[in-house]
């Protein structure tokens, strides 16, 4: 749950200390790979994450992400010569949001492991309009997974309200 869902150049650093690894991330490019009406803004993402230190079979991280739109939009249109002209886009709206969460892994013997996550998100997504609120969202997903003999089981199990967003999407 807590991604940037669209790929980005970026810088990512982690330094392993004896009260766990700790890591950052900021992207590079600030354009957002695809299309819609926000594409066009420069958006710049950051995020975080601590990682207990645990045995092999176990992993505990914490983590942040945090994205920002910035600049103003702009889209392409043509001149009476079929020129390309750059203008500001009336429809694009700036927005910003944090998403933070856990995950826990667990290596139930050779053949089993059972992860589970939980995240809570905070998003405006217009924060050009004073009327528009910062929603709260939250997630959480749990399953086991494993080979009871030459089969192999996946059992999942996930929760996912209405306001919860990622911020990088």
């Amino acid at each position: 749950y807590v991604t940037a869902a669209t790929p980005r150049q970026g810088i990512e650093a982690m330094a392993t200390t004896p009260v766990g690894k700790l890591g950052f991330y900021t992207n590079t490019n600030d354009q957002a790979l695809g299309g819609g009406a926000g594409i066009t803004f420069h958006q710049r993402l950051m995020g975080a994450s601590w990682q207990a230190p645990l045995p092999e079979w176990a992993v505990f991280r914490l983590m942040w992400l945090g994205a920002r739109d910035i600049g103003a939009p702009t889209t392409v249109e043509y001149d009476s010569m079929g020129n390309p002209i750059i203008v500001p886009n009336p429809v694009a709206a700036k927005s910003r949001g944090d998403v933070y969460g856990g995950l826990l892994n667990v290596h139930l013997g050779k053949k089993w492991h059972w992860s589970s996550e939980y995240a809570w998100s905070y998003d405006n997504a217009n924060l050009s309009d004073p009327t528009s609120r910062t929603l709260f969202g939250r997630a959480w997903r749990s399953g086991i997974s494993g080979n009871p003999g030459k089969a192999a089981l996946s059992v999942a199990f996930r929760d996912v309200s209405a306001n919860f967003g990622n911020p990088a999407n």
